[in-house]
């Protein structure tokens, strides 16, 4: 048996017209999140906080009703690789 004596968050990746993918705007906005949950007058003095990334998958038929958990295709579809690939080639 084990328990949880400490703060669990939920955040959920909400961007499926990209499919989740990881690129900056996605970085970005974690890291808003992330700035956010620090700040929080409940959390910032605790290091006993868990946090739950999940991934939201509306579906096609696009009526805001997520599917059943065991429906949804993803939770990201990975790195942008287009993202990836222009970024590397700036770089040499």
């Amino acid at each position: 048996s084990s328990s949880h004596d400490g703060i669990i968050l939920t955040l959920t990746l909400n961007r499926q017209h990209e499919k989740n993918v990881i690129n900056p705007t996605i970085i970005s906005l974690i890291n808003q999140a992330l700035d956010i949950i620090d700040s929080h007058p409940m959390l910032v003095d605790t290091n006993n906080k868990s946090l739950i990334i999940t991934g939201l998958n509306l579906g096609n038929d696009n009526n805001n009703v997520p599917p059943p958990a065991s429906k949804s295709k993803f939770f990201s579809n990975g790195l942008d690789l287009e993202w990836f690939l222009k970024a590397t080639r700036t770089k040499e």
